[in-house]
């Protein structure tokens, strides 16, 4: 799903493009960093970086440096899914680990020919809709 248009805006419906704004301003709260702070990082005025919080949608071309100030996931900030930051991630790995380091070998295994048929089914339709375009 694409959420940035060649003008470099957000596209999409209204809902959209405010969840985008809200998880903007919420990667900036999270960072501790103020709007100023973030501004100058970016590249951008103080007042344009302000907008980008509360009714335009931050362009494309800030989105790698903003992401770099504030630590938060491109991924997330673009769509909502997965971790605000790296640190969640890392985190959220760690609780993995650990979880599947307490299920017995046989549970394990058995998860893993789970995992492994999973992947042959979404293979098999993968290939499907490329014989069918």
């Amino acid at each position: 799903m694409k959420l940035v248009s060649k003008d470099e805006n957000m596209t999409g419906d209204t809902k959209n493009r405010e969840q985008y704004i809200a998880r903007v301003k919420l990667a900036r709260e999270n960072s501790g960093l103020k709007h100023r702070e973030v501004a100058d990082l970016i590249g951008c005025s103080r007042e344009a970086y302000t907008n980008y919080e509360s009714r335009r949608p931050m362009p494309q071309k800030y989105l790698a440096k903003f992401c770099e100030a504030t630590k938060a996931r491109s991924e997330w900030l673009l769509t909502g899914k997965g971790a605000m930051t790296n640190d969640q991630m890392d985190t959220l790995f760690e609780e993995i680990e650990e979880m599947w380091s307490s299920f017995s070998e046989d549970y394990q295994r058995e998860i893993n020919d789970y995992v492994k048929d999973l992947k042959r089914v979404q293979d098999r339709k993968d290939r499907i809709k490329d014989l069918e375009s």
